[in-house]
């Protein structure tokens, strides 16, 4: 009975009903459910309330997951993919199920030679993993081949080289008429180099200026200059010779760079007024140097040494680059400062080697096979120098100290040790 109603019922406490019944106002009901059970509810779980008298609030499987039913139990798994959509695990195509709890294989693209873009197979943009040029520009290729990231914008005055995937800069400006030595022709799209073809001025007895055959003016041959010595030791010094058979050149506008691995850009010499007549030679000297009758001078020193790594160049304008450069050689090793775009190749000269060699010897031109921007190192060698430290008749190796000398009074010097011809014997210090 119940005593605070005063009346007689079924059941006081849940107890008091048999299994599967809970009391509820006085009478045994049915559980709602069986306690510490849960169910689905959309997206949502219920779980059921103690003693089964019903389902508690829902709570909502958050983020990317699902409710999932597995006998009494309810939980929220993780989606593998969008419910129904098709999507790309590396070069696979799959297709996710309609719960997002699994997928299959639709077809493997890579075996198509394709990659798998978008849910859908496609075909690769660029070859995987490598850089390649794309519109003037740089670019690296993903892994995929599917997509590829900007590496360098090359500017206008550049080019994207296609061999070696870098920006390059131009060595005449895109589709217009050029001079490519002595033949007149027109630049190539990119910069890079000369189209096909052209007319060679020098088969006239003319010149080429700005791409066109012109008849001589005086001074006009500057692009047929060319560097025929480069003498490393005391009083450095270059001989700079016309090549041209019919048309002279002014040397005024023409720039000397001295590149040397002692200094971080090019020491650039504008050369002195002189014009050199078809054919014609002349040396020029640091301002230091001890040169001959008809010589030129820069004003300044120049420093280059052997063993270190060191360049010559002529050009067209007051900084050097690719695009007016009219000659170059380069010797031991490329300096970082050679401007980009000019080109020697194998490789540095080599063979003077030592202080001997740096006094008496120097790097003569043999050959003009190559051409701006392009110079080969086939085109020199190791001989002589045309004024050298010593004279002819000092002995090409340093004299033992008080050995017999014939050359009365005169000084020969090797390095840091000078020998004089004490009358009869060498005395070197």
């Amino acid at each position: 009975c119940d005593k605070t109603l005063g009346v007689c019922v079924d059941c006081l406490k849940n107890s008091d009903c048999p299994a599967a019944y809970h009391c509820s106002g006085g009478g045994c009901a049915l559980d709602a459910c069986a306690e510490g059970s849960s169910r689905c509810s959309g997206n949502a779980i219920e779980s059921c309330l103690p003693d089964g008298v019903g389902w508690g609030p829902p709570v909502t499987c958050t983020g990317d997951s699902t409710c999932v039913q597995a006998g009494a139990q309810a939980s929220c798994a993780a989606l593998e993919c969008s419910p129904n959509s098709d999507y790309c695990d590396g070069t696979d195509h799959r297709k996710c199920a309609a719960d997002g709890l699994s997928s299959s294989s639709v077809e493997d693209c890579a075996s198509q030679g394709l990659n798998c873009v978008g849910g859908a197979c496609s075909a690769k943009v660029c070859a995987a993993d490598e850089f390649y040029c794309d519109a003037g520009d740089v670019k690296l290729c993903n892994s995929t081949g599917s997509a590829s990231s900007l590496v360098d914008d090359c500017t206008s005055s550049e080019y994207c080289d296609n061999v070696s995937a870098t920006c390059k800069t131009q060595v005449c400006s895109p589709n217009q008429p050029t001079c490519n030595g002595e033949v007149a022709t027109t630049c190539n799209a990119l910069g890079s180099g000369y189209a096909a073809g052209g007319t060679n001025c020098a088969a006239s007895g003319k010149s080429c200026v700005d791409g066109a055959c012109q008849a001589c003016a005086p001074g006009s041959a500057v692009r047929q200059l060319r560097l025929t010595e480069v003498y490393l030791g005391s009083g450095d010094y270059v001989v700079i010779k016309n090549q041209s058979t019919t048309c002279s050149a002014q040397l005024q506008g023409v720039t000397l760079a001295a590149l040397t691995s002692n200094a971080s850009a090019a020491t650039n010499f504008a050369l002195p007024s002189h014009t050199l007549a078809p054919g014609a030679s002349i040396r020029v000297l640091e301002s230091d140097g001890s040169g001959e009758s008809g010589d030129l001078y820069v004003n300044g020193s120049i420093s280059w040494i052997y063993g270190s790594d060191g360049a010559a160049l002529l050009c067209q304008d007051v900084i050097c680059s690719a695009s007016n450069v009219i000659d170059a050689v380069v010797f031991t090793s490329r300096p970082t400062t050679v401007p980009s775009g000019i080109n020697f190749t194998p490789g540095a000269l080599t063979g003077i080697n030592s202080t001997a060699l740096e006094d008496n010897s120097a790097y003569l031109r043999v050959a003009s096979s190559g051409s701006a921007p392009n110079f080969l190192a086939s085109d020199w060698s190791v001989g002589s120098a045309s004024l050298p430290l010593n004279s002819s008749q000092c002995p090409g190796v340093q004299p033992t100290n008080g050995s017999a000398c014939s050359l009365f009074l005169q000084t020969c010097t090797y390095g840091g040790v000078s020998c004089y011809c004490n009358v009869t014997t060498w005395e070197c210090s």
